[in-house]
C-alpha cells in the first residue's frame, strides 16, 4: 500500500507529501498551485475548494494530481470553508458538499468525470448557519456544526439521489460558543457516538447517534487543558484524538489520545504530546497507524504513531515550505 498526503498551504496552493515507511512525510511537490480554501479525499480522489469553486484530481501511482475537473464554478456566494465526500449507494460515483454559511450539494459522476448540481440539494432553514460539516463513512448521515439558530449540532439524513433532509439537533451546554468536529467513526452508521469540542469551557461533549437521533451521553464532558483546535477519530472508532491550543488565559499546545469506551462512549485518556505551536488539523494514514497534524502558524507537519492501546509515539516532524492549512491521506493499493 502506498500512502500520500496532501496539505493547503497558508499561501493557497496545495503540497504533496508521500508516507514513507516510518510515517515520516516525503516533500514531492506542488501539484496545485491555484488558490484553495478547503480540501478533501475520497478513495482515489482528491477535491480541492477555491474561493467559489471545486477542482477534482486522480491521485497517480507515484503520487501526483492529475486534473480531471478544474475549476467548476459554483456561481455567486460567500467562499468555501469545507467541503465533504462520500459515496453515493451502489457506484463509484460520490456526493459532494461544499459549506459556505449553507450547505450545497452535487454528483460527481466518475465514469465521465463530471460534477451536476444536485436538486433541492441545498440546505437553509431555521436551525443556523453551518460552520463545519463531516459525513459518515457509508453516507447515511452529514453532520454539521452550527450557529445563530435552533442547534448547535445537527444530523441531516442523505437520500439515494443525496439529498439532506434535517435528522436532528443538540444545543451544546454553553450557548453561543465555537465548535471544532465533530468526527465520525468507522463504527455501525446507524448507532455510533459523535464527539464536538467547546471553546468556551475548554471541554469535549459526546452524543451517542441512533439512526441519526442524538442524545447526550451519560457523562458530562472532559474538560480539557486549553482550547480545542482540532479532532479526529480513529477508523476503528477506538480512540480519539483532539488537540488544544494555549491562549492568553493559558492553556497548553497538545495532542491527546483518548480511549473511547464502545458501551458508552466515555473517554480515558491514554497519553499527550507537547507541540511547539497550536495544531488545527488532522489525518490519518496507512489505516490509523499514524496521525499527522498541522499547524497555520509553525512551518511543519507534526507525525505520531498510533501504538496498541492508543499511545501516541512522537515521529519526526516534517518541515514543510509553508504554514499549513487543512491536510488530507490517500491509501493507494
Amino acid at each position: 500500500m502506498k500512502s500520500f498526503a496532501y496539505a493547503i498551504s497558508f499561501s493557497g496552493g496545495v503540497n504533496a507529501y508521500a508516507v514513507q515507511s516510518n510515517g515520516e512525510l516525503k516533500h514531492i511537490g506542488v501539484p496545485v498551485t491555484d488558490e484553495s480554501y478547503s480540501i478533501a479525499a475520497y478513495r482515489d480522489k482528491v477535491f480541492v475548494g477555491g474561493y467559489r469553486h471545486i477542482s477534482v484530481f486522480s491521485v497517480a501511482p507515484d503520487g501526483t494530481l492529475v486534473p480531471l475537473i478544474k475549476n467548476y464554478d459554483l456561481g455567486p456566494g460567500s467562499p468555501i470553508t469545507s467541503i465533504a465526500v462520500t459515496t453515493a449507494p451502489g457506484s463509484d460515483n460520490c456526493f459532494v458538499y461544499t459549506n459556505d454559511g449553507q450547505v450545497h450539494a452535487f454528483f460527481f459522476i466518475d465514469q465521465i468525470n463530471k460534477i451536476e448540481r444536485i436538486d433541492l440539494g441545498r440546505y437553509q432553514g431555521p436551525k443556523g448557519y453551518v460552520s463545519e460539516i463531516r459525513v459518515d463513512p457509508v453516507g447515511r448521515f452529514l453532520y454539521a456544526t452550527m450557529f445563530g439558530g435552533q442547534a448547535d449540532l445537527g444530523v441531516f439524513m442523505i437520500n439515494t439521489f443525496g439529498q439532506l433532509a434535517f435528522r436532528s439537533g443538540a444545543r451544546l451546554p454553553f450557548v453561543g460558543n465555537t465548535i471544532i468536529g465533530p468526527d465520525i467513526s468507522n463504527r455501525d452508521p446507524e448507532r455510533r457516538f459523535t464527539y464536538v469540542g467547546t471553546i468556551i469551557d475548554n471541554s469535549v461533549h459526546g452524543y451517542r447517534v441512533n439512526v441519526g437521533e442524538l442524545s447526550p451521553l451519560d457523562w458530562a464532558g472532559y474538560d480539557l487543558p486549553g482550547s480545542p483546535s482540532a479532532i479526529q477519530m480513529s477508523p476503528d472508532g477506538a480512540y480519539l484524538f483532539l488537540s488544544t491550543a494555549a491562549d492568553r488565559f493559558g492553556g497548553e499546545n497538545l495532542v491527546i489520545s483518548f480511549a473511547v469506551d464502545n458501551s458508552d462512549g466515555s473517554l480515558t485518556q491514554v497519553n499527550s504530546q507537547p507541540c511547539d505551536e497550536e495544531t488545527t488539523a488532522f489525518a490519518m494514514a496507512l489505516g490509523g497507524k499514524y496521525l499527522y497534524a498541522t499547524s497555520y502558524t509553525e512551518k511543519k507537519i507534526y507525525c505520531f504513531q498510533v501504538k496498541d492501546g492508543g499511545a501516541l509515539a512522537r515521529v519526526s516532524p516534517t518541515t514543510t515550505p509553508d504554514f499549513n492549512d487543512a491536510i488530507v491521506t490517500v491509501n493507494l493499493a
